[in-house]
């Protein structure tokens, strides 16, 4: 199981694309709660003795909390969950611009042999600090003085680059400024989503066609460097490619509405953090509703039958399929505004595959479409 956990929706960055609004949504979910919050997870765990949760604690700017919410984190899971806390694998989503040393020991604490995630770009204007960041400080400064810092505690960090209108042939210089800064952290390269603030952008987005391009481009840079750092979604799909369809990300399975929850900070349940950024149907509130009545809402049910349909309809016939398995619902409800449909990636996906076909010959086991369809996991 996956748990994005929004525990405040403010933030002190000014991201021109952010998809989760303005953040100026200064609720927080109460420090006092937390036993209450992690008590069903631990009683899930006990039901599922081979399962683990992995739990990303997201925003917003999740350290706009504070070291000792974090610290009252780690104490409320072992009191909860005993000899079971270690089967929950904590990891933070951070811009870095509040980092300092005095937050090492907390983190390590946290997230153990875990990671913190982090965001960047190199093309100036897009990332922004506002109110309550470091006053003097731009985003770029501050997010290299923090990855310098995770580097030298021995913290791992991993990082998200969005695509937009000024990445467009530009993919390579793109993997080696990541490559170049630190090949061991690794970057995932996602495109520019148009929800939160990115809806009001005049100009930013990208078409399926131009992200699919720059995934070739992208693809075409990684071969060359001999893939030197990780580069994802590409490592995630060339594993799938040899056999391990476990490498896939939730966008790639087609079972997120089984395995991911996300929690805003008033307790209330979605699909997934994505799910709350858009606002799509609440599925109840962790604080009040009993976790097994929350997994079993008629929407997660009804998500978790996308795959056969899509199967049988969009994508019937499709040779890409268990590599994709339709992507994921909500890029589907901002292309078609139908979470049903298969993802507005569509087109990108595939002269991506098309392409990886050409250097590294057919996937293992030949093409999707000979194969039988695999269910949702649970």
């Amino acid at each position: 199981m996956v748990v994005v956990m929004k525990p405040t929706l403010a933030c002190n960055a000014a991201c021109r694309y952010c998809a989760s609004g303005e953040g100026e949504d200064h609720a927080r979910f109460p420090e006092s709660a937390l036993p209450e919050l992690f008590r069903p997870f631990g009683e899930w765990l006990q039901a599922h003795p081979g399962e683990r949760v992995c739990w990303i604690w997201h925003g917003g700017e999740p350290l706009l909390m504070g070291r000792a919410f974090y610290e009252a984190v780690v104490d409320a899971q072992r009191a909860v969950l005993g000899p079971d806390a270690p089967r929950i694998r904590n990891v933070v989503q951070s811009n870095l611009s509040l980092l300092t040393p005095e937050w090492i020991p907390t983190l390590r604490r946290l997230v153990g042999r875990g990671s913190i995630g982090t965001s960047f770009d190199p093309v100036p204007g897009w990332r922004l600090l506002g109110r309550g960041a470091p006053a003097g400080e731009a985003y770029d400064d501050a997010w290299l003085r923090g990855t310098e810092l995770l580097r030298r505690s021995g913290v791992r960090y991993g990082t998200v680059y969005v695509v937009h209108s000024e990445s467009v042939g530009r993919a390579g210089e793109m993997y080696r400024f990541f490559r170049n800064h630190d090949s061991g952290a690794g970057a995932r390269f996602n495109p520019l989503y148009i929800e939160g603030r990115a809806e009001g952008l005049d100009a930013g987005p990208v078409s399926p066609e131009e992200y699919g391009r720059f995934l070739i481009d992208l693809f075409d840079a990684w071969q060359a460097d001999g893939r030197r750092m990780k580069a994802m979604p590409l490592a995630e799909w060339l594993g799938a490619w040899q056999g391990e369809e476990r490498c896939l990300c939730c966008d790639s399975r087609g079972s997120c509405a089984a395995t991911h929850l996300g929690i805003a900070p008033d307790g209330a349940v979605y699909t997934c953090g994505r799910g709350l950024d858009t606002g799509t149907t609440s599925h109840g509130n962790i604080l009040r509703d009993p976790l097994e009545v929350i997994l079993a809402h008629p929407h997660r049910k009804a998500l978790l039958g996308r795959a056969e349909s899509l199967r049988s309809g969009p994508c019937a016939g499709c040779e890409w399929w268990e590599l994709c398995h339709g992507g994921c619902p909500h890029d589907a409800l901002l292309g078609w505004g139908d979470e049903q449909r298969e993802t507005l990636w569509c087109e990108s996906r595939q002269m991506l595959f098309a392409h990886m076909r050409e250097a590294l010959g057919p996937p293992e086991g030949g093409c999707a479409s000979d194969r039988e369809v695999s269910g949702a996991e649970h």
